[in-house]
């Protein structure tokens, strides 16, 4: 005796990919000589291949447009709204096909251990094919687990050769095998599902029915096409930065630990599926237990999600972010946020993957009291970053009225650089106007303790509310803008004492229309000889040349304090003499007061 591989003819195929089945069987000569004797197979293999949803078996290669027509798939959804402090944006789309139509067909040829498992994935998934009849009488049915490459099933069936069957192959997606099938006539056969989660590795059902087999001799295999019956829905959170007068997005402050939760509605925790009946095939329905899900994880990465439309080829629903759950710098959403889910105007369709992009942004202009300005307004005294509230105003300037005296003018002006302000003093050393011996009854040669220039300390220089910035506040700053130099500088390191025209300027990446200018100052200096308390005061340095803008941080171990030089932060301070960091604290520099 000596075995053959025994052929699957398919009469009726569905056009889905992912399982292969090969026959095998055990002959005698006699039956080598006598092909149309029905012999005894001793089994079914199966060889795993590629699962997809219908984006690519309907060919959908790209997503080009923006408008959002019903009933075109292919159109991209944008919800544009505000809700408290936010700019929101959600697109939805319908998710591009990661490789080419070609190549796909390529793919199909060879096994995907990274969706359906193989031998070095101890997580592959488990599913069950069931065998009937052609008048639809139930045979069996066997698990199959996606790890065991050309796993052998129906072993102690009776299968016979030059018969034709029916096979149903169904999963969930889950490393646990799917409820078992029905042991009734494949034409009445229904499978209750229950306790559905929405995750992709316990919800994600996939159907197929290959009617009609012939088992035959030959070598052709016969495909197996699984059908996604739900909707993957993958949510993302976009950082990216603004194009032109496109706002970008910044990551959630949940970023770097769980992720955002979104809630879903109208989530169907239960379905039945009606393997055949006439000449419906794998026809789903959601059951009573209609209720919401939760949407973990939720990151820039994606997070996808299965929802069980409950058979509607229009599936709507929305997904809720909780309040609290959209923070960026110190801005939070007060109350809940709610986006509609609604495919291409008409709703979510079984059986295809989409993605939401959801985009968050804050930036903008606002005046005391938070409220939305535009630029030039004459309350529009504070400009949003990251979440973060400046000043847009250094510290001591008079004229903040932004209609009168534009904190952004190009080239800046006297009147922009405001007053310089030693470590731990609440009060002005020199203003703008100063030039050489700028002492006054403010000076205070003896340097302040470390903590002089704390959020709460007696000695904040800032107005009720606000603060100097710590050095992680000013690292964040630079992080969320892009840098440049308007006005003229000078090479000179001592600076040009009448040249105000130089700033930097710090547009937000995420909203061309915001941005900080913060004139290069200088410092006012010692006097040259001063190398110990009380320090004794000498000349404005470094105007048009030099940025200082203090932080309200001192490093006592290294004892530097910390200042904004433009586009990076510089550490200054030291052992002993004029460069120690005890001088550094006495010397004065210019500040951009930030909401505390």
């Amino acid at each position: 005796m000596r075995n053959r591989i025994l052929n699957f003819k398919a009469l009726n195929i569905l056009p889905v990919t992912a399982f292969l089945f090969i026959a095998s069987s055990c002959r005698s000569h006699d039956t080598d000589n006598n092909p149309n004797k029905e012999t005894s197979a001793n089994g079914i293999r199966f060889n795993l291949i590629n699962d997809d949803f219908n984006n690519v078996g309907n060919e959908i290669k790209s997503i080009a447009s923006t408008k959002g027509k019903q009933g075109n798939k292919t159109d991209i959804i944008n919800q544009n709204f505000v809700s408290g402090p936010f700019d929101i944006s959600a697109e939805l789309s319908l998710e591009a096909p990661a490789i080419s139509p070609l190549a796909q067909a390529s793919a199909k040829l060879n096994t995907a251990t990274e969706k359906l498992g193989g031998p070095t994935n101890t997580n592959a998934i488990k599913y069950v094919v069931v065998a009937y009849k052609p008048d639809g009488t139930y045979l069996g049915q066997e698990v199959g687990d996606a790890s065991t490459p050309n796993q052998k099933l129906f072993g102690n069936l009776d299968l016979t050769g030059n018969q034709t069957y029916t096979f149903v192959t169904y999963s969930l997606g889950a490393t646990t095998p799917p409820p078992p099938a029905p042991t009734t006539n494949l034409n009445m056969a229904e499978l209750n599902i229950n306790g559905l989660t929405g995750s992709e590795t316990n919800s994600d059902l996939m159907f197929a029915i290959n009617e009609n087999v012939l088992l035959s001799e030959g070598n052709t295999p016969l495909d197996v096409h699984l059908k996604h019956k739900f909707t993957k829905i993958t949510i993302s959170i976009d950082n990216s930065d603004a194009t032109g007068t496109v706002k970008g997005g910044y990551p959630l402050a949940s970023e770097s630990s769980t992720g955002a939760t979104g809630i879903i509605s109208d989530f169907y925790t239960d379905c039945s599926i009606r393997f055949k009946d006439g000449t419906k095939i794998g026809a789903v329905t959601g059951t009573s237990s209609l209720d919401t899900s939760t949407v973990k994880g939720i990151k820039t990465t994606g997070q996808s999600f299965i929802i069980n439309t409950g058979a509607v080829s229009n599936y709507t629903g929305t997904i809720t972010l909780p309040a609290n759950s959209i923070t960026i710098g110190k801005d939070s959403n007060a109350q809940p946020v709610v986006i509609n889910i609604n495919g291409s105007g008409t709703g979510l369709m079984p059986g295809y993957a989409y993605t939401l992009k959801l985009k968050f942004n804050s930036d903008r202009y606002v005046n005391a009291s938070g409220v939305t300005k535009t630029e030039g307004e004459s309350d529009a005294l504070y400009a949003v970053i990251g979440g973060y509230k400046w000043e847009r105003y250094n510290l001591g300037v008079i004229n903040r009225n932004p209609a009168l005296n534009n904190p952004d003018q190009i080239p800046s002006i006297q009147g922009l650089h405001g007053g310089y302000y030693q470590f731990g003093n609440k009060e002005s050393i020199a203003d703008a106007a100063s030039t050489t011996n700028y002492k006054n009854i403010n000076w205070n040669g003896n340097p302040a303790p470390n903590n002089s220039w704390d959020a709460n300390s007696p000695n904040n220089p800032c107005s009720p509310g606000y603060k100097v910035p710590t050095e992680a506040e000013l690292k964040i700053l630079l992080n969320n803008t892009s840098q440049k130099i308007i006005g003229n500088t000078t090479s000179n390191t001592f600076g040009q004492m009448n040249n105000y025209s130089a700033a930097g300027v710090y547009t937000s990446k995420k909203n061309q229309n915001v941005k900080l200018t913060i004139p290069i100052s200088g410092y006012a200096d010692l006097t040259v000889g001063s190398n110990s308390a009380p320090f004794q005061p000498g000349d404005i340095r470094g105007r048009a040349n030099s940025m200082h803008l203090g932080s309200s941080t001192f490093n006592s171990a290294t004892s530097k304090i910390s200042i904004l030089q433009y586009n990076a932060i510089s550490y200054f301070g030291g052992g002993s003499g004029q460069g120690s960091g005890a001088a550094q604290k006495v010397i004065g520099r210019s500040i951009r007061c930030i909401a505390g």
